[in-house]
């Protein structure tokens, strides 16, 4: 087995100790004073006109835009290739990077459209108000470390599992990650692929996940039902990194919970932007991200 699944750097382990005591002091909290039904309680969504269409379209922005864009831009040898490679020029085909930043911005803004137009009291009803951004990413770094433990043991898990009954199974980097580990893109390659993981990504995808996929759930079912089924849906989003899946699963389950239990979306996006910059950080640093 590669180390990378078999050992864990010294920050690592840190974190995930900081995160395990963290879990641990909530749960005998919560246990001690008989305060596990109110905890799991979580609210409807902010009252919304959220319908079918606006996630279909949200949809076919985030992943067709950026196909016909890289089909406009890219050598015509290259055009059709926006499916997922493994292959090393992938990692740096600039054409790509730069269709799938433009889809990602597109889609933001075709979101923030929408959540302004359907959720009552713009998008600070929508709960995406930065006038709390302070409170809000010291919330974000808490709810981080506590949450880490449970998506790396579901990502180790998994890759065990995945070698258990295919022993020749290897892990597929994330774009990201093979760009920036290359060493040959180039300098506004790099800046794009930062900013959208950083960025234009997190954003992007807790509004469409969080802000109007969760609330049409919990239209047609309930709250509870809505953020479970919104994170298996985070988690599949992220097809073909097959052995993370149920790791995003449960990091959007996790997302989904604080945006029922807070109504803030400003409070998720931080989240996520945490958990992409630990991964940026750990890269610059020289760990296993």
């Amino acid at each position: 087995m590669h180390p990378q699944w078999t050992q864990i750097d010294t920050a690592e382990l840190i974190l995930i100790a900081s995160g395990a005591v963290l879990l641990v002091a909530g749960v005998l909290t919560l246990s001690v004073r008989r305060r596990w039904s109110g905890a799991l309680a979580v609210a409807p969504p902010p009252e919304n006109r959220v319908e079918p269409l606006d996630v279909l379209v949200t949809l076919a922005a985030m992943w067709l835009v950026p196909s016909t864009i890289y089909a406009l831009i890219a050598p015509a040898d290259d055009a059709p290739a926006m499916q997922p490679s493994t292959s090393p020029a992938d990692a740096i085909d600039e054409a790509k990077i730069i269709a799938v930043f433009a889809g990602q911005v597109i889609a933001l803004v075709i979101l923030l459209a929408i959540g302004r137009y359907r959720f009552r009291g713009g998008l600070s009803g929508w709960g995406f108000d930065i006038r709390r951004a302070a409170t809000r990413f010291s919330q974000a770094v808490i709810a981080y470390v506590a949450v880490w433990p449970l998506c790396f043991a579901a990502l180790h898990l998994t890759v065990f599992v995945a070698r258990l009954i295919a022993p020749g199974f290897e892990p597929q980097e994330h774009a990201t990650i093979r760009t920036l580990l290359s060493g040959e893109a180039g300098t506004i390659a790099t800046l794009l692929t930062v900013g959208g993981a950083l960025i234009v990504a997190p954003i992007s995808e807790e509004l469409f996940f969080r802000g109007l996929f969760q609330p049409l759930l919990a239209k047609a079912s309930h709250p509870r039902v809505a953020v479970i089924l919104s994170g298996l849906a985070f988690g599949a989003f992220h097809v073909p990194l097959y052995h993370a899946m149920p790791a995003l699963a449960v990091f959007g389950i996790a997302l989904g919970y604080l945006y029922a239990r807070t109504g803030s979306l400003l409070l998720v996006i931080l989240l996520h932007i945490v958990f992409n910059g630990k991964t940026l950080l750990w890269l610059a640093l020289g760990y296993d991200a």
